[in-house]
């Protein structure tokens, strides 16, 4: 996988910049490929899919702003979604 499309669309949003060091695949899910990228001083968690489905993580990205707004429950803090080559959506932490 090339990840510096990837690094340009978080250095993109987070205005700050951010070059892979590596790159571990996750599991658990079925419909995505799940990866945590690990930078220099950060980590980010990024779902990947065919650029098909952008809109189903435009979906996610705003239920997990609406959800962390009610601050009833901890949710990943999503920092970008949309499509390359490829879907995607980024979070970190929790919000």
């Amino acid at each position: 996988m090339n990840w510096q499309a990837i690094s340009e669309q978080i250095e993109a949003a987070t205005g700050q910049p951010f070059n892979v060091v590596s790159a571990h695949t996750l599991s658990g899910g079925d419909i995505n490929s799940a990866f945590r990228l690990q930078g220099d001083d950060k980590s980010y968690f990024v779902k990947l899919n065919g650029a098909d489905l952008a809109a189903m993580f435009e979906a996610e990205f705003a239920g997990l702003q609406d959800i962390a707004k009610t601050q009833a429950v901890r949710v990943p803090a999503p920092v970008v979604c949309g499509k390359n080559s490829r879907a995607f959506i980024f979070g970190t932490g929790k919000s």
